[in-house]
């Protein structure tokens, strides 16, 4: 098995507006075939660096690599990538079948070619026979997919995604993620996927670059980014997170202990980070488990708590707890109710390994 190339390369990107950098210092590299999300909060540069590759803006330094080939001085137009864009951007007055021919045409494709790999692309998106269909008879799925269909028949390097599920409806969003997911397996494209939504990336990705002011703060696969988070930027923004203030210290082979406020104290297992400079402990709602009695506790760190709210997510039960003056949320599995109710004292527990150690 040969070695895989990177298909886009950026070394240290840098855009400037105003002599504000909103992205600063961005270096990244996409293996051919991957799919790889930006993901961060409104403002964090991560469409602005989408926009960089692509030819639309110009970065002030650095160089933007695509298929080995620096492409800092040519035009979009010239770059071997498609886009699909937050709005479609679909010619209303056009059919589908011109909507997706149209680069084609533009580009001097033969028409037996055309015709052929119109057919090919609306068949890869469950369109085959909407041919005729104006985007106004269409659902926004099938707007959709249509987009992407116009993006794949040009047989790009590189599939570039700005946001295209944020106009659709939560049902629709998690029936066309698995539809691009799979769509993009089977073509083996390289996808880079910009979005703020956290499900999408986790669900989407290979991997996954976590942006925040203009940089870079943590690139992993979506169980590193959930599971192993390196900042508390990326353990706040990544899922619903249990972010504890206090101090560690080394205990040995046993990890460390983390001492919440002035008597509260647990053990947690050293994740990498030195716990003389930790600051933060991070506990994930699923990790924590409640109970009414310590005995039935499960795990290590058991410790007292009372009930302040509870809501009702169907397939789980949701706890907010005050624990030694802490606030804490703990997910537990519905399995014929909750165990206790609001104003309710027990006990939570978890598992060191469960515990991370983070510097603010």
């Amino acid at each position: 098995m040969g070695q895989v190339l990177p298909d886009v390369i950026l070394t240290n990107i840098t855009k400037r507006y105003d002599g504000n950098a909103v992205v600063r210092d961005v270096s990244l590299s996409i293996d051919q075939g991957e799919f790889v999300s930006i993901l961060g909060p409104s403002g964090c540069g991560k469409t602005t660096t989408l926009r960089m590759i692509a030819g639309f803006i110009l970065p002030d330094e650095g160089t933007v690599e695509i298929r080995r080939e620096i492409v800092n001085d040519i035009p979009p137009h010239k770059r071997d990538f498609a886009m699909v864009f937050q709005s479609y951007a679909l010619f209303p007055h056009l059919s589908v079948y011109d909507n997706v021919a149209f680069g084609l045409k533009i580009t001097k494709v033969k028409k037996n070619q055309i015709v052929e790999r119109v057919s090919t692309a609306l068949t890869a998106v469950g369109l085959s026979g909407y041919e005729k269909r104006l985007p106004r008879q269409l659902s926004g799925g099938q707007q959709q997919r249509v987009a992407l269909a116009r993006a794949i028949v040009m047989n790009p390097a590189v599939l570039l995604l700005d946001e295209p599920l944020s106009n659709l409806d939560l049902k629709m969003r998690q029936s066309m993620r698995i539809e691009i997911k799979q769509l993009q397996r089977r073509l083996g494209i390289t996808t880079l996927f910009v979005t703020h939504d956290q499900e999408e990336a986790l669900t989407m990705s290979d991997r996954i670059v976590v942006m925040n002011a203009g940089q870079i703060e943590q690139i992993g696969t979506p169980e590193e980014i959930y599971e192993h988070p390196r900042t508390a930027f990326v353990a706040d923004f990544i899922g619903v997170s249990n972010l504890i203030d206090g101090s560690a210290t080394p205990a040995g082979a046993a990890g460390a202990d983390f001492l919440l406020g002035d008597q509260l104290r647990v053990r947690v297992a050293v994740n990498g980070v030195d716990p003389a400079s930790a600051s933060k402990l991070l506990i994930r709602p699923e990790k924590v488990r409640i109970s009414r009695n310590p005995e039935s506790a499960a795990g290590h760190n058991v410790l007292p708590c009372r009930v302040d709210n509870l809501v009702y997510m169907g397939s789980i039960i949701r706890y907010y707890l005050d624990v030694g003056g802490h606030p804490l949320i703990c997910d537990q599995t519905n399995i014929g109710g909750p165990e206790l109710a609001i104003g309710d004292n027990g006990y939570v527990s978890w598992a060191p390994h469960d515990a991370v150690l983070l510097v603010a």
